[in-house]
């Protein structure tokens, strides 16, 4: 009983670090740098609008509680579509919604994805000083451990996710609150409305970028 006890707490730990799926495959053992799985997933990033702005305008103990806020909006959006956190970075979050058995093909991650986004959203009992904008995108990504010898991280990384941001900067720019990419719209089967063509940082092709 003890054993069953001390896992339990331990996963417990596990998800509220570092998310369901990742705590659970950490707590397995996947603990060893290099130790990477190429998959395809749906992604979210994510960040509060002038959060530089508003953090030396407010008091400090206020701008934690907005951010704080926000982080469960986006959360309860988040987890409620299937999708899992994977980062929370400054007033920043990374999200993924990983082909498995829970999002049996690419349509469907997709689908929960723009679901969770316009959930956040559309979330009406919230401070009138929180704003943020969300980009989203589909591709392949590392998902993983990297890091150094003493430091490891459990996260995604590659050009999927620097497109997803690089979409999601430009919310603030066009001042709209959700984004995406051709590649995202065509997997949900939404139309979508083209806002933008653009040649993102760090990319020499264009990049359509819509919103609903």
């Amino acid at each position: 009983a003890e054993v069953f006890s001390t896992r339990r707490v331990s996963l417990a730990v596990a998800e509220a670090y570092l998310g369901p799926r990742t705590g659970r495959r950490v707590l397995d053992g996947q603990i060893t740098r290099g130790d990477i799985d190429s998959i395809n997933s749906a992604i979210m990033v994510s960040d509060i609008r002038d959060w530089t702005g508003l953090s030396n305008r407010m008091a400090a103990k206020d701008a934690l509680a907005l951010a704080n806020e926000y982080f469960e909006i986006i959360a309860q959006a988040v987890e409620s579509n299937g999708g899992e956190i994977l980062k929370l970075i400054g007033d920043g979050v990374l999200a993924v919604f990983p082909l498995d058995e829970q999002h049996k093909s690419s349509p469907a991650a997709c689908r929960n994805a723009l679901s969770a986004a316009r959930q956040a959203l559309q979330t009406t009992d919230r401070s009138p000083d929180l704003h943020f904008g969300i980009g989203l995108h589909f591709g392949e990504v590392l998902y993983g451990n990297i890091g150094s010898t003493t430091r490891i991280d459990f996260t995604v990384l590659g050009q999927a996710v620097n497109i997803t941001a690089r979409i999601e900067g430009f919310c603030s720019r066009l001042e709209i609150p959700l984004l995406f990419s051709r590649e995202f719209a065509d997997q949900t089967g939404e139309a979508g409305r083209v806002v933008a063509n653009e040649t993102l940082k760090g990319y020499d092709d264009q990049f359509e970028i819509l919103t609903c």
